[in-house]
């Protein structure tokens, strides 16, 4: 043996997937699904989705919750806001995703904002 260990390859939830697939046609919005940046150590990380225009001004980058908590600082040096999500969100419902969204907040084009975006925070 070299020593070396390779990291397992994350497995991707693609009940999280399709639910962000399903918010990007039903509300109109940008999602790219799924996603993969390279981190300052040129390591190649994947994500569920990032959803454009929301979480800050490069998107936010969706994980799941139970991810390594060394890709929530690796998400931040890459410009990009993060969210670990839960099992409530392998699912689409409408409400819970405008909410969501809502609570992280519009970073898009100015006065391009989807209609039903009222930017109200959960706090």
């Amino acid at each position: 043996m070299d020593g070396y260990s390779a990291q397992p390859e994350k497995q991707l939830d693609e009940k999280i997937m399709q639910a962000w697939r399903s918010a990007a046609e039903q509300l109109g919005i940008r999602v790219e699904i799924p996603f993969t940046f390279t981190t300052k150590d040129g390591e190649t990380k994947h994500f569920e989705a990032r959803v454009i225009d929301f979480g800050g001004p490069n998107g936010i980058v969706l994980g799941v919750i139970g991810d390594d908590k060394s890709t929530m600082k690796q998400r931040e040096e890459a410009g990009y806001s993060w969210s670990d999500l839960s099992p409530t969100y392998e699912s689409y419902d409408r409400e819970h995703f405008i909410a969501t969204l809502d609570d992280w907040g519009w970073f898009g084009p100015e006065r391009q904002e989807p209609a039903w975006y009222s930017g109200k925070g959960w706090s």
